[in-house]
């Protein structure tokens, strides 16, 4: 059993790989793309989802990104930086992009001199890609912590269980990893004795969530959904698959855990609404249309069960067509119900409006 700090002390991991033919030989990680060289299916779907891109390594030059998506369409790093002085981006695929320097520090307005995170364009929102502010009370060198980059790559230590190494003898970075990105063995285990013997060294995943659970809850309250300036703010899908009706199912009952949903949904959704929901139908929202500005969206079940009220990086407060202001994010919600009584997108929100709102059942739903 693994445990990682700041994790709710529920959360299920992957048992180890045992032994093979009972040879206790320690289990090493192998990477990526020796996974793929057999698994080309799911290494390839895999190549091109966020979890794969959590964490890109730069060496002097852009790093590569899935074509005509996040960095990809506007690869630079914070004015007066040039990629030279970059180590590491975290994140960059689809909603934004923070930078870590060649000492492995993060990379803040304080420290910089000039907005330091890059968010990708949100069209829902009407927003372009740009620089915004980030932390700019940081003044003095923000190290990069294993809270942080645990959640970006493939076998995280801290400090204190690699036992004071740093990555790459950066003073910055307060531990190491394996592999940079979410990779095969993020969630599968270290693939060693597998690589040895894959039928002896089978490796095992656990399919309910659980790995899921350590980076998409809110780490400080694990029963409550953080909300901030009227988004639900990113990462708390588990929390809201919680208070959800779904709340029995695991995250890879809807999603292909290999597949981007965003890059592609063919593959990506391994159940749409339709595969369980067999007698209901879009009914008179059947082949409408909501446009507005230059964002233009086919109706479906999502648009409606899970609005664009999440917020992993932008989230702005938008006047529709007909009037109505409400708060529109760059991330689905994962709550589906929908509080058909409840017309003011405040009206989810506790009464300090920091949390969702829940019912006596843990419970919480959208409005209109």
């Amino acid at each position: 059993m693994i445990a990682l700090a700041g994790c709710d002390p529920g959360i299920v991991w992957p048992p180890d790989d045992p032994p093979i033919n009972g040879d206790d030989i320690p289990a090493e990680y192998v990477g990526a793309i020796t996974c793929a060289a057999c698994h080309q299916v799911p290494g390839s779907l895999h190549a091109r989802h966020g979890h794969s891109h959590a964490l890109k390594v730069v060496e002097g030059i852009a790093p590569d990104y899935p074509a005509t998506t996040g960095l990809a369409t506007d690869p630079n790093p914070p004015a007066g930086f040039d990629w030279s002085d970059i180590s590491f981006v975290i994140g960059g695929s689809a909603k934004s992009a923070l930078f870590v320097d060649t000492e492995g520090f993060l990379l803040t307005d304080g420290t910089a001199g000039t907005f330091t995170q890059y968010n990708l364009a949100n069209p829902a929102a009407l927003l372009p890609a740009d620089f915004v502010p980030f932390k700019p009370e940081q003044v003095t060198p923000h190290p990069l912590g294993e809270d942080c980059f645990r959640c970006h790559t493939t076998g995280p230590e801290s400090l204190a269980v690699s036992g004071g190494r740093r990555q790459g003898n950066l003073p910055g970075i307060e531990g190491t990893w394996s592999e940079a990105g979410v990779q095969c063995e993020a969630c599968h285990g270290l693939g060693s004795r597998h690589l040895l013997d894959p039928a002896a060294g089978k490796l095992t995943v656990d399919s309910s969530g659980g790995i899921c659970v350590a980076c998409h809850v809110n780490q400080d309250e694990p029963s409550e959904i953080a909300v901030e300036g009227r988004c639900i703010v990113g990462r708390q899908q588990f929390a809201e698959l919680s208070a959800s009706p779904h709340q029995g199912f695991s995250c890879t009952f809807c999603h292909n855990p290999h597949a981007s949903v965003l890059r592609d949904r063919d593959n990506g959704l391994r159940n749409a609404c339709s595969n369980c929901h067999l007698d209901d139908d879009m009914a008179s929202h059947e082949g409408n249309v909501f446009q507005w500005g230059d964002y233009v969206e086919t109706v479906r079940c999502e648009s409606c069960h899970m609005p664009l009220i999440g917020s992993n990086a932008s989230c702005r407060d938008v006047e529709l067509p007909k009037g109505e202001i409400v708060s529109i994010g760059d991330t689905r919600s994962h709550l589906v119900s929908i509080d058909t009584s409840a017309l003011d997108p405040a009206d989810m929100l506790s009464a300090d409006g920091m949390r969702v709102r829940l019912d006596e059942q843990g419970r919480a739903s959208v409005p209109v």
